[in-house]
């Protein structure tokens, strides 16, 4: 699957199942897909910050990072920490910002869908997930396909108030 059908299916994955019971959740608005927008701007905030969505409510505007796996619900958070490509990963790009000061998401979903249902959903503060990668609260693990590394951090693992299971629950 090419970046853009893979993109494509996951901007239409979460307008269609995760949007729906998100927005609610933390207090309504209007999301923005990034990904979905042909412009430079829209290209460099989610290629250069990882912004995949903004979310603009109550007079601001706010980023969202978004993972959306076809999977069976690990309940984790995971976040590339190594490209055979060499190519700058999300957890490289979340140190620089978090280091320099630099445009970042301010919170992080991560969605996992079967057959067009949800299968399981939750949103932390990206600074959270963060924090317990920093901590060693997480598992390394490796694409076997494609040689890509990632770590996997339990949902269960970060803080109540800095995370929401959806559903259930509201913005952290």
């Amino acid at each position: 699957m090419t970046y853009e059908t893979q993109s494509a299916a996951s901007v239409e994955a979460f307008r269609n199942i995760i949007e729906p019971i998100l927005l609610p959740a933390i207090g309504g608005g209007q999301f923005l897909h990034l990904e979905a927008i042909d412009e430079p701007i829209a290209k460099n905030l989610d290629q250069l910050a990882g912004l995949d969505v903004l979310w603009v409510q109550g007079g601001a505007v706010y980023g969202i990072a978004v993972r959306i796996q076809p999977d069976q619900g690990w309940r984790t958070f995971t976040m590339r920490t190594g490209k055979p490509s060499g190519l700058n990963t999300e957890y490289a790009k979340r140190q620089h910002a978090r280091r320099h000061g630099a445009l970042a998401p301010r919170w992080t979903v991560h969605a996992y869908v079967s057959n067009g249902t949800l299968v399981a959903a939750a949103i932390a503060t990206t600074d959270a997930i963060l924090d317990a990668i920093e901590k060693n609260e997480y598992r390394e693990k490796v694409n076997r396909q494609d040689g890509t590394r990632f770590v996997a951090v339990p949902w269960a693992d970060l803080p109540a108030d800095q995370i929401a299971i959806l559903p259930q629950g509201g913005l952290p």
